[in-house]
């Protein structure tokens, strides 16, 4: 993804509303899709939401959370 369309992606995410947001990051990926179509269809956000930049976007985010886990695990033996 290049610079621009990263950042039109971000705007995808900081439009949903905080819990509505919590929620999706909650759900197993291949619950998402469906969620998002349902929220896309709501008064709120009225077919504004790109449910593909977000899903991508919630995919990178959980690789990019797992990554900072691994790189902050240490060995019992380690703390010694």
């Amino acid at each position: 993804m290049n610079d621009r369309s990263a950042d039109e992606a971000m705007k995808d995410l900081i439009q949903i509303e905080p819990a509505d947001l919590a929620m999706l990051v909650a759900l197993a990926p291949a619950e998402r899709i469906g969620a998002i179509i349902r929220l896309n269809r709501t008064v709120r956000y009225a077919n504004t939401l790109n449910a593909v930049e977000i899903l991508v976007l919630l995919a990178e985010q959980a690789v990019a959370a797992g990554s900072r886990r691994k790189r902050h695990r240490f060995k019992l033996s380690d703390s010694a």
